[in-house]
């Protein structure tokens, strides 16, 4: 009978248990090292500038191109990570050193995005009332954004037509990153580095009273006749820039089409809330927005009693004289100045 020798046992490959930890340590430490990587990039943009298409003012209908001209025009979409439709849509031109020049905002959110939507058949008026007045360009005085679609409009040069940015209208949703929104917004628009245009002093005289913000005006032309150029989103991008100085909120209402009723609800509202100075901007076939003062000293302001609200409005000036209105804009020329 043959015995088969009993099995000698294997021997553990000497090399085997040291690379099977040195694969651990260097998977673990690769591990490591990606999960830093992705904790230091930035996050995604919370949102972009699509372009959509470029042409000519008459080849986008929404605008009435008629209030345009011939201006080249390019559309684009505002897009945000995860939603499908834009927020907003952006007509933009070319301005005279090349820098894009906002046309027209149409916000497709309920809430103020960035910037304030003025249709521009309504600022083609004015700048056509401004041609019939013979109003030197030099003169007006308006928020950064008018002035600027007025001098693509016109060819001329207004105070203030630089891209300032400001304020920049962020939402609540967005206000955790709303530092990045102005880089992102200088980055489009390739906005020139601040300096001193003046826009502050401007600001600062609307906020104070008749007589005061009269004699800072009349600085800011250097004697020259002043004409105010004012749309009524103004007063509410005013109180983002001085939110302690200048207490205005807003209430959007459906429009149903019974003004009547739309009235009483307003008044109602308006009362049950205690805001006793308002004024009211139709946006449209759908919307009416309601402008409210929060405080009363802020109706003490020149910008309260430039525009039409209800208790402190434009007949009680004494140094302005209403020369243009329609729409939401209110035009006025400063007629004295007290000794």
């Amino acid at each position: 009978m043959q015995y088969a020798s009993p099995a000698l046992p294997r021997r553990a490959n000497p090399l085997v248990l040291p690379l099977t930890g040195t694969l651990l340590v260097a998977g673990g430490l690769f591990l490591l090292a990606w999960l830093g990587w992705t904790l230091v990039q930035p996050a995604p943009p919370l949102y972009r500038y699509v372009l959509d298409t470029r042409g000519e003012a008459g080849d986008f209908p929404e605008l009435k191109p008629e209030a345009l001209g011939s201006l080249p025009v390019s559309r684009y979409r505002l897009m945000a990570e995860g939603i499908d439709e834009p927020l907003a849509r952006a007509y933009v031109t070319d301005g005279p050193d090349g820098r894009p020049v906002l046309l027209h905002w149409d916000n497709r959110v309920a809430a103020p995005l960035l910037y304030a939507s003025i249709a521009p058949t309504e600022l083609r008026a004015v700048a056509d009332a401004l041609a019939a007045h013979e109003t030197d360009s030099a003169g007006v005085l308006g928020w950064w954004d008018v002035s600027q679609r007025l001098e693509a409009y016109t060819g001329q040069q207004y105070r203030f037509g630089e891209t300032l940015l400001q304020p920049l209208l962020i939402p609540s949703h967005w206000q955790s990153r709303g530092g990045e929104i102005p880089e992102l917004e200088k980055k489009f628009w390739r906005a020139p580095a601040a300096g001193d245009t003046g826009f502050p002093a401007f600001t600062e005289a609307l906020l104070a009273g008749e007589d005061e913000a009269a004699e800072r005006l009349l600085q800011l032309t250097g004697g020259d006749p002043v004409t105010l150029v004012l749309h009524v989103s103004d007063i509410y991008k005013l109180g983002m820039l001085y939110p302690g100085r200048l207490g205005v909120g807003y209430r959007d209402f459906p429009n149903t089409g019974d003004m009547h009723g739309l009235i009483q609800r307003v008044k109602d509202w308006l009362q049950s809330e205690g805001y006793g100075n308002y004024l009211v901007e139709n946006r449209g076939a759908e919307v009416v927005r309601v402008y409210f003062l929060t405080e009363e000293e802020s109706a003490r302001t020149l910008i309260a009693k430039l525009l039409p609200f209800s208790r402190v409005g434009p007949i009680h000036l004494e140094q302005f004289e209403l020369v243009y209105q329609q729409g939401g804009f209110w035009v006025y020329r400063l007629t004295a100045v007290p000794g």
